[in-house]
């Protein structure tokens, strides 16, 4: 719980008032230390800009944070720096700035400083981090592997005349089947022309290399033709050009098997963005997610089995319009059911899916930042563990009272899922509106609370116990519903139109689960706007 209000803010938030329970455990809206925001540093321009996780620098047990600041300037330069944080104290293990011209249009996708960790390849007990800076002014880009725990640099990747290297990188498992960790990085010239250099972890030597047009993601996943070889998918985007496509790489031989759009040439969404590497089907193979669609159409995700390369469902968000891409999918595990789950973001907010029904099971507010002609462009989130529970986090890019304040939230996942249905106003909530929360994963039947809670500030993280003790642990009950059969429950919230201003803390409970006793969902952090 973070900063603090009086306990008077919360008595006008529902329009006919509040009920109050009594004291509950201070564990509940603890959440191990989230919601927590991470402040940008000293000089910072465009903090949070892009994030990765999913790697643990330190050997410590909890995943670690890359954050990017594509426009810090060094002697009026824009050259942008990248830092890495420690996930479970938030604080910044270290910090590393470029050292060439990164252009002047920050809101192009290129200029994002992509990032992936690749695992332990330096043998220090940390995994280590590649990033990908593809410059703009110098136009030759370079792919940077670091030593993720100490920042050192390990190997370094500068391309050629006209090459923008580092447009995308990523760890893609073990190819050569080594037994350490392999990394890959993309690059083009000016014109279409591209390839992906797949490398030895163990030496920085080439394995593989593919050429292809316009590469836009690389992403490892896992052993598809059981030939005991991890294998990686390279996608090959550009807008509004046909053709776009997938290429499978066998991490054995490096020949590819190409998957086109599904809804022919013209489908100029496909290959934006993918994700692999987790068996959702079942079968014991991994599988793979790869974003479609068409500009101006709903968003679509093609969930195929990796066993086939066949469809077997399709994702269909109805909210993603006007042109809004998904920046990053990722599977993770956010309600601690040891299955998959499909996590999007789509530029303006994260999206959790169920992968094979195709049901979005919570949503998360990101940023939006919009150019002068309208044009809208996001952040990329992450999906990580920063609390040390078996529930997947969100990372991602927020604004809070200030539009020019970027900080980096984290976000915990949680058995029961809350969040708000207002795709367009996110975590912000305007006073004398009606909202409507989205409770997900309890069972059917259940009679689910709403709390909120108007403490925060003077909340201490106690690492052993894994609680947020709070001074004043009063919590109140907005309301309770019941679930349907598939386990959802809706809750309506009217905000008082004198409600102070400001943040709060939401969280639903049922607190007589038969199988598992009580359970709680993430803490939801809302701001009170006018």
């Amino acid at each position: 719980m973070h900063a603090s209000r009086g306990l008077s803010s919360i008595a006008a938030w529902l329009a006919i008032g509040l009920m109050v329970v009594g004291l509950l455990p201070t564990s509940v809206l603890a959440q191990r230390g989230l919601p927590h925001l991470i402040e940008p540093p000293e000089g910072s321009v465009q903090f949070g800009r892009s994030v990765a996780s999913g790697g643990d620098a330190n050997g410590d047990g909890v995943d670690d944070l890359f954050i990017s600041d594509p426009g810090f300037e060094v002697e009026g330069v824009r050259v942008g720096r990248w830092f890495v944080y420690d996930g479970a104290t938030r604080e910044e293990m270290w910090r590393a700035v470029g050292d060439a011209p990164l252009g002047i249009d920050e809101l192009r996708w290129s200029h994002l400083i992509a990032a992936a960790f690749i695992g332990d390849i330096d043998g220090d007990g940390g995994d280590d981090l590649i990033v990908g800076i593809p410059t703009t002014f110098q136009q030759h880009g370079t792919a940077i592997v670091y030593s993720a725990r100490t920042g050192d640099v390990l190997h370094r990747y500068d391309g050629g005349e006209h090459h923008y290297l580092g447009i995308d990188v990523s760890g893609v498992g073990d190819l050569n089947r080594d037994g350490t960790p392999d990394f890959a990085f993309a690059g083009r010239y000016y014109a279409a022309d591209g390839h992906v250099s797949f490398r030895s972890g163990r030496d920085g030597s080439e394995l593989h290399r593919i050429e292809i047009p316009y590469p836009r993601r690389i992403r490892g996943i896992g052993d598809i033709d059981g030939d005991g070889h991890d294998d990686a998918a390279v996608s090959s985007w550009r807008q509004y050009i046909e053709n776009a496509r997938v290429s499978i790489l066998s991490g054995r031989t490096g020949e590819t098997t190409i998957l086109s759009a599904p809804g022919g040439s013209r489908e100029d969404r496909f290959a934006y963005t993918m994700a692999g590497g987790a068996d959702v089907t079942g079968d014991g193979v991994p599988d793979l997610a790869v974003r479609g669609g068409r500009e101006n159409s709903d968003g679509v995700i093609y969930i195929y089995s990796g066993a086939t390369l066949e469809i077997v469902s399709t994702i269909t968000d109805l909210t993603e319009r006007f042109g809004l891409r998904a920046t990053r999918i990722e599977f993770v595990d956010v309600n601690g059911d040891g299955l998959f789950e499909v996590f999007a973001d789509w530029g303006g907010r994260v999206s959790i899916y169920e992968p094979l029904s195709g049901r979005m099971i919570r949503h998360h507010p990101t940023s939006l930042i919009q150019n002068s002609q309208g044009v809208i462009y996001g952040s990329e989130s992450a999906a990580g563990h920063f609390n040390g529970d078996v529930f997947a986090d969100v990372a991602n890019l927020v604004y809070t009272s200030s539009a020019e304040m970027r900080r980096v939230g984290l976000f915990a996942g949680a058995p029961l899922l809350l969040s708000t249905s207002e795709t367009s106003s996110g975590s912000r909530l305007r006073r004398g509106q009606k909202y409507v929360f989205i409770v997900h994963g309890a069972q059917s039947g259940r009679r689910v609370y709403f709390l909120a809670s108007p403490t925060g500030h003077g909340c201490t993280f106690i690492p052993r116990l894994g609680v947020c003790i709070d001074l004043d642990p009063r919590i109140h009950r907005l309301g309770d519903a019941l679930t349907n059969s598939e386990g959802f429950a809706q809750l309506s919230l009217e905000i008082g139109t004198n409600v102070p201003l400001g943040p709060a803390w939401l969280q639903a409970i049922d607190p007589a689960d038969p199988s598992r006793g009580a359970i709680t969902s993430n803490v939801l952090q809302v701001e009170i706007v006018q």
